[in-house]
C-alpha cells in the first residue's frame, strides 16, 4: 500500500460526519489518507476527537518514537494519537515549535473545528512525498499527488515558465512553484495555515536557528547519532527482517554494519548493477562475505529501461529529474516483485555531512561550498558587524540594547530557505519508491546528526572526518574496499537503444517552445555529449502530454502508465489518448 493524502476544503460546504476506511468528512473538509504501515506505532492515518473538535492525520514516521512515547504516556500506542495529545495540550496555539521534539520524516494535518482552521506541518527535512496545493474560487485542494489535484480541479493548465527554466537548469524547482502555473507546493521550513472562515491560505516561513555544540561533543556524536537512529528505527519495524541498499560506498555500509551488529533481524541487501565500468557488484560481493545473517539480492538493469520513461514521468509528476532515476526505478520494481514494503537508504547523507554541499542539512540555494571565497568574504563582513556591535557601535551610531539584541538574533537565525540538495535526494528516492508501495527510511536525516555535522564543517570537506571515523567502526577488510560511488549507470547503453527515438523529440514543436534554435542545433550536432538533456526534454514532452493537455485525464486515478516510449510518442504527435495504462506486475 502506498502513502496517499488528499484534503478537499470547500468554503461553502457543510459535510456530515462520515467515516469509511481511509475516508473522513466533516463540515468543510473531506479527507482521504492511506498509509503503508511498516512500523508497530503506525496509526490508521487520521483520528477524530469529538470532545475536543479536533481532526489529526499523518503520513511518515517518527525516528524517536520511544522517547516521545515515554514523555507523553505509555497509553499512547500510535503516532496519530500522539499528535492528537500534543494538539490538545497546546491550547489552539499551532506553531511549528510544538513539534520540535519530533524527529523523522513526516507530514502532519490538523483541523481544529473550534477555530475553523487547518494546519499542515512537515519535518525540518520535509517529507518523502511532495505536498501540493491549489487554491480555487470554491476552496483549496491539498494532495501528495499532482494527479489528485488535477482530477479535483478545473484549473487552466499551462507551464510556469520560470519554474520550467529552473527545472531545465537544476532538474528541480527550488521554491514553492511547480511546473503547472496555478499549483504550488509546501517547501521545507514552511507550513500552511488555512482559515476557512476567512477563506484565506497563508504560508508561514520557519526561521532556521543554527545549533552548534562543542567540537569534541560533535565528533563523539557524529557517527553515534546515525547508529542510534538506525537502531531505534529497526526496533520499531513490524517485519522480522530489514531491507537496505548496499553499494561500495560508505553510507550504505554504515547502515548494514549497524543493523548487523546491534540486531538479530535478518538483512536483505539489494544492489542494482548499472552495467557501467564503475560497477560495484564485485566489491559488494566481497563486503557481504564479511557479514553473517545477510542475504544479497542483485539485479542487472534492463538495457531497455527507457521503455519505462512514460511510467517514470507518470510517477514523478514533474517534481524532479536525474538520470540516476533509471537505477532507482529498476530497484523499486525489483523490490515490488520480491514483495518488500520498505528500504533503508543513505539518502541525504551527502548534503548533511559534506561541507562542500552545505552545512548541517539546512543549506539552501547557495550552490557553492562553505569555504569558497564568496562565503569567506560574507563571514568577514558579518564578523566586522559583530565587532562594531560589541564595542557599542553600529554603522557609526551608538548601539542600544534593542539594537544589540536584534543583531544577535539576526546572526543566529537565517531567513526562510531550505536545502534543495536534501529535497532533491529525498524526492528522487521517496516519490518513486512510494509509487511502488515501498516506504523509504532515511536514517541520516535526523536532528542530532545535522547538529553534529553543523559544528564540524571545517573537518568534513567531502566527508573527510566522517570517513575517518567510520574506518574505526567498520571491519578493516570492509573499509579497505570502500570508495565514493561513481557513475554506476552506463548511460551510453541506455541511450543507444533508444537514440533515434529520443532525438526525434528535438524536432517537435514542443522542443521549439522551451529551447532556442541554436540550443537545439548544438544538441543535435553532438547528441552523445548531451544524452542527459535529451532525456530531460523527452521527460518534459511526456509531462505536457500527461498533465497539461487533458488527453490522459481518464487515467488520473491509475497508479501506473505502463506503456513503452516507442508506443506513446506517435500518440502524442497525433494528440491521441492511450488505449489503456496497463498495471505494473
Amino acid at each position: 500500500m502506498s502513502d496517499q493524502f488528499v484534503a478537499i476544503i470547500n468554503w461553502g460546504e457543510n459535510y456530515d460526519v462520515e467515516r469509511k476506511d481511509e475516508f473522513f468528512s466533516i463540515k468543510n473538509i473531506s479527507l482521504y489518507i492511506k498509509r503503508n504501515q511498516i512500523f508497530n506505532f503506525d496509526g490508521l492515518g487520521y483520528v477524530y476527537n469529538r470532545k475536543h473538535n479536533l481532526v489529526c492525520a499523518m503520513l511518515g514516521y517518527f525516528s524517536n518514537w520511544n522517547k516521545l512515547k515515554s514523555k507523553y504516556g505509555k497509553e499512547i500506542d500510535n503516532d496519530v494519537s500522539l499528535i492528537e495529545a500534543i494538539c490538545i495540550s497546546c491550547n489552539n496555539r499551532y506553531e511549528r515549535n510544538i513539534f520540535d521534539e519530533m524527529d523523522g520524516l513526516y507530514v502532519i494535518f490538523i483541523y481544529d473545528i473550534k477555530i475553523n482552521k487547518v494546519f499542515i506541518f512537515q519535518s525540518v527535512f520535509g517529507y518523502t512525498l511532495p505536498i501540493y496545493y491549489e487554491k480555487t474560487t470554491t476552496g483549496i485542494i491539498i494532495a501528495t499527488s499532482l494527479k489528485k489535484i488535477l482530477k479535483n480541479s478545473k484549473i487552466k493548465r499551462e507551464f510556469d515558465t520560470k519554474a520550467l527554466s529552473q527545472f531545465i537548469g537544476r532538474s528541480i524547482i527550488q521554491d514553492e512553484k511547480t511546473l503547472i502555473k496555478s499549483i504550488k507546493k509546501i517547501v521545507t521550513h514552511s507550513y500552511l495555515e488555512i482559515d476557512i472562515s476567512q477563506k484565506s491560505v497563508l504560508v508561514h516561513s520557519i526561521p532556521v536557528i543554527d545549533k552548534h555544540i562543542p567540537e569534541k561533543v560533535a565528533k563523539t556524536n557524529l557517527i553515534n547519532s546515525i547508529k542510534s537512529n538506525i537502531t531505534e528505527i529497526v526496533q520499531c519495524l513490524k517485519e522480522p527482517y530489514v531491507n537496505s541498499t548496499i553499494t561500495g560506498g560508505w553510507d550504505s555500509n554504515l547502515i548494514v554494519n549497524t543493523i548487523n551488529s546491534t540486531h538479530t533481524k535478518k538483512i536483505n541487501a539489494f544492489t542494482i548493477d548499472g552495467r557501467s565500468d564503475c560497477s560495484e557488484l564485485a566489491t559488494v560481493k566481497k563486503i557481504i562475505q564479511q557479514y553473517n545473517n545477510i542475504d544479497l539480492f542483485t539485479h542487472e538493469i534492463d538495457v531497455n529501461i527507457l521503455d519505462f520513461l512514460p511510467d517514470m514521468v507518470w510517477k514523478y509528476e514533474g517534481y524532479v529529474f536525474e538520470v540516476g532515476m533509471f537505477l532507482r526505478y529498476d530497484l523499486a520494481y525489483y523490490l515490488l516483485k520480491n514483495k518488500q514494503t520498505h528500504i533503508f537508504s543513505g539518502c541525504g547523507a551527502d548534503p548533511v555531512l559534506d561541507s562542500n554541499m552545505g552545512p548541517g542539512g539546512d543549506r539552501a540555494y547557495e550552490p557553492y561550498g562553505e569555504y569558497s571565497i564568496k562565503v569567506i568574504l560574507f563571514k568577514i563582513k558579518k564578523n566586522i558587524k559583530r565587532l562594531f556591535t560589541r564595542i557599542g557601535l553600529k554603522f557609526g551610531k551608538k548601539a542600544t540594547p534593542t539594537m544589540r539584541l536584534k543583531t544577535e538574533i539576526q546572526t543566529r537565525i537565517r531567513p526562510f530557505r531550505y536545502n534543495y540538495q536534501v529535497e532533491y535526494n529525498l524526492k528522487m528516492h521517496g516519490i518513486l519508491f512510494n509509487a511502488f508501495k515501498i516506504s523509504t527510511i532515511c536514517p541520516f536525516l535526523n536532528k542530532d546528526t545535522t547538529t553534529a555535522a553543523n559544528s564540524l564543517r571545517k573537518f568534513n570537506y567531502k566527508k573527510a572526518l566522517y570517513k575517518q571515523q567510520l574506518r574505526h567502526v567498520l571491519d578493516e577488510k570492509i573499509s579497505k574496499l570502500l570508495h565514493k560511488s561513481g557513475h554506476v549507470l552506463s548511460l551510453d547503453i541506455v541511450f543507444t537503444n533508444k537514440r533515434d527515438l529520443l532525438i526525434s523529440v528535438l524536432n517537435t514543436e514542443f522542443c521549439g517552445k522551451i529551447l532556442q534554435k541554436d540550443q537545439i542545433k548544438a544538441i543535435k550536432d553532438d547528441p552523445d555529449n548531451n544524452m542527459a538533456i535529451i532525456m530531460q526534454i523527452a521527460y518534459l514532452y511526456l509531462f505536457e502530454y500527461f498533465f497539461l493537455t487533458g488527453i490522459c485525464d481518464k487515467y488520473l486515478d491509475e497508479e501506473d502508465m505502463n506503456i513503452t516510449l516507442e508506443t506513446i510518442l506517435p500518440l502524442i504527435r497525433t494528440h491521441s489518448a492511450p488505449l489503456g495504462c496497463h498495471k505494473i506486475k
